[in-house]
C-alpha cells in the first residue's frame, strides 16, 4: 500500500464479504427496503442479491440478460440486450418494457438522470460509436453524446448539476445539467492512465466521485475538483463497480470480475465492502417510473 505514498491521499482497506458468487459482476445499487445489495452478473445474465445481514447471495436468471438495474417507482428497471424492462419489488416482469435504440451498440450502463429519464451507456459496435442516450418520456430515445469508445460509469449529481461517465481507456468525462437536469456536452475532467481502466463510479454526499479501477484492484476518490484523496485496495484486479449501501449508507460495496473464468463453469468473482469514512448521495424525490 505505498502506491500513492508521496501523495495526501487516505488509504483504506476493503473485506471481502462473499464468496465466489459472480463471473462478471456491475451495476451495484443499494436496496432500503429489503437491506440487500442488488447487482448484475453480465457474463451469465443474472441478477445477483448480496443479502448483508446474512451473507448470502441469491441469483435469479433473466432472459435477454441483465446488463443493468436500477431501482425505480415501487420495482426495479432493468436493461437487457434488447429493451428496458420494468420489474416489481419481487424482481418480477410486469409487462412493460421499451425497445433500445435501434442499432446502437451494447449496453454498458444505466442510471436515472434528475430530470427523471433514464440514461443508457452503450459501447462501439459494428453499427455505431460508443455513445450516452436518454430515454424520452413517449418511449423514444435522444442521443446526447457519441464517439466515445466504451462508456461506462454513468452516475449524476443534482446537487452540483454534473454527469459523470468514464470512458476507455483512461477517462472520466463530466458534463453541466441545465436547470431542467439535461447534460450538456461532455468534457474531461480526470484521467487515470496510471492506474488502470475506470469502470463503475457512485457518489458521495460531499459530491466525491469514487471510480471502480479495473486492472488496478483499486477504487479512487477524486473530489470535486478533480483531486484524488482516498484509495480503496481490494484483493482482486478486476475491479468494475461499487455502490453505496448499508443503513447509513457509510458502506461502499466493490464488485468484481475474475481474470479468468471459473473451472466447469463455476462463478469466481466476489464482492467487497469498506467504510470510507464518507456517506452515500441519498436520493432526493420520488423514484420515476419508467
Amino acid at each position: 500500500m505505498t502506491m500513492w505514498a508521496d501523495q495526501s491521499v487516505t488509504e483504506i482497506s476493503a473485506e471481502r464479504v462473499s464468496g465466489p458468487v459472480d463471473d462478471d459482476g456491475a451495476s451495484p445499487v443499494w436496496d432500503a427496503r429489503t437491506k440487500a445489495l442488488r447487482y448484475v452478473d453480465v457474463s451469465r445474465g443474472d441478477i445477483l442479491t448480496f443479502h448483508a445481514q446474512t451473507g448470502l447471495a441469491e441469483r435469479q436468471h433473466v432472459r435477454g440478460g441483465a446488463l443493468a438495474l436500477r431501482p425505480r417507482r415501487g420495482g426495479w428497471a432493468l436493461v437487457t440486450q434488447h429493451n428496458v424492462v420494468a420489474l416489481d419489488a419481487g424482481l418480477r416482469p410486469e409487462g412493460l418494457s421499451v425497445p433500445l435504440l435501434e442499432g446502437c451498440g451494447p449496453v454498458n450502463d444505466a442510471q436515472w438522470g434528475p430530470d427523471g429519464a433514464l440514461h443508457v451507456a452503450t459501447s462501439t459496435s459494428s453499427t455505431a460509436t460508443g455513445a450516452v442516450h436518454r430515454l424520452r418520456s413517449d418511449g423514444g430515445w435522444d442521443t446526447l453524446a457519441e464517439g466515445l469508445s466504451d462508456p461506462r460509469g454513468l452516475s449524476f449529481d443534482p446537487a452540483r448539476a454534473r454527469m459523470y461517465v468514464t470512458d476507455a481507456p483512461a477517462a472520466v468525462l463530466v458534463a453541466d445539467l441545465d436547470d431542467a437536469g439535461r447534460c450538456g456536452e461532455l468534457r474531461p475532467w480526470v484521467t487515470v492512465s496510471a492506474h488502470g481502466t475506470p469502470r463503475g463510479t457512485a457518489i458521495d454526499s460531499d459530491g466525491g466521485v469514487w471510480v471502480a479501477v479495473l486492472g488496478a484492484s483499486v477504487v479512487l476518490r477524486f473530489t470535486v475538483d478533480g483531486a484524488l484523496d482516498r484509495v480503496v485496495h481490494v484483493a482482486a484486479s478486476q475491479v468494475t463497480g461499487c455502490a453505496f449501501g448499508g443503513p447509513d449508507l457509510g458502506d461502499l460495496y466493490i464488485t468484481t470480475s475474475p481474470v479468468d473464468t471459473g473451472r466447469a463453469g463455476q462463478p469466481v468473482g466476489s464482492l467487497f465492502r469498506a467504510r470510507p469514512g464518507v456517506f452515500g448521495a441519498e436520493v432526493t424525490g420520488p423514484l420515476p417510473v419508467l
